[in-house]
C-alpha cells in the first residue's frame, strides 16, 4: 500500500455527508495528466469496440476494462480515494482468503449486490459495499458521459422533507402533498410499504387527518 494513503483518509465531514446523501464528492481527486492519459486510454477503448460492431446509437457496457490498459489498474488503490472507502466501509473484504491460493475462478477485490442482495433478510440491507465512480468530463455538457439518476424511496435521497415540511407548516400551508415516484430498484409492493413507512414514522402525515391514499 502507498503510504501516501494516510494523507487522505477520510474526514468527519465527509462521513457527516456520505451518510446524509449516501454520496461524496471528491473534486479535483484526478490531476489534468491524469485526466487527460485516462480519457485517451477509454476513447482509444471505445474506438475499439466501434471496430468489433459496437453500436454508437448505444451505450457501451464493457465491465472487465481493467486489463485493458494498466492505467485503469492504478484507480484500484487510487491513494485520494481508497482511504474514503476503508473509512466508510471501516474494514476491507478481500478475497481469496490469506492462505487460499488465487486461481481463475477469483474475482478478487468485489462484492456488487448478485445473490447477496435476494438473500440478505434485513431490509434496508447492511452495508456491504460501495461503488467508485471518476468523472473525466463535464456532464452537465451533451455527449459528455452524461448519465441518469434513479429514484430512491422517501428518506434515502437529497431531499430534507422534515425541513422542507416545516417551512411548510410555518407558511400555514394544509393542502395535499404529492410524492410521484417514478423508478425503484426494488419490487413495487416493497418500495411502496418503505415510503409509507417514511411517511407515517418519520413525517408524521399518514393519519394526521385521518386518510391515507395514493394512486398506482
Amino acid at each position: 500500500m502507498d503510504q501516501d494513503c494516510l494523507n487522505y483518509r477520510l474526514t468527519d465531514e465527509e462521513r457527516r455527508q456520505f451518510e446524509t446523501t449516501g454520496l461524496l464528492i471528491l473534486e479535483g481527486a484526478l490531476d489534468q495528466e491524469q485526466v487527460t492519459t485516462l480519457t485517451a486510454a477509454i476513447d482509444g477503448l471505445y474506438h475499439t469496440q466501434l471496430t468489433r460492431g459496437h453500436d454508437p446509437r448505444t451505450a457501451l457496457f464493457y465491465p472487465n476494462f481493467i486489463p485493458a490498459n494498466l492505467l485503469f489498474a492504478s484507480l484500484v488503490d487510487y491513494a485520494h480515494v481508497l482511504p474514503k472507502v476503508w473509512g466508510i466501509l471501516a474494514h476491507l473484504i478481500v478475497t481469496p482468503p490469506a492462505g487460499v491460493p488465487r486461481d481463475d475462478a477469483t474475482f478478487g477485490w468485489h462484492q456488487d449486490s448478485g445473490r447477496v442482495n435476494l438473500e440478505m433478510e434485513a431490509r434496508p440491507r447492511p452495508r456491504l459495499s460501495l461503488k467508485v465512480a471518476y468523472f473525466l468530463s463535464d456532464t452537465s455538457m451533451e455527449g459528455c458521459g452524461n448519465f441518469w439518476v434513479r429514484f430512491v424511496e422517501l428518506g434515502r435521497g437529497l431531499i430534507a422533507f422534515p425541513a422542507l415540511l416545516a417551512l411548510l407548516c410555518e407558511a400555514g400551508y394544509d393542502g395535499w402533498i404529492l410524492d410521484d415516484f417514478d423508478y425503484s430498484a426494488y419490487a413495487a409492493g416493497e418500495s411502496s410499504i418503505a415510503n409509507l413507512r417514511y411517511l407515517r414514522h418519520s413525517l408524521g402525515l399518514v393519519g394526521r387527518r385521518g386518510h391515507a391514499g395514493w394512486a398506482g
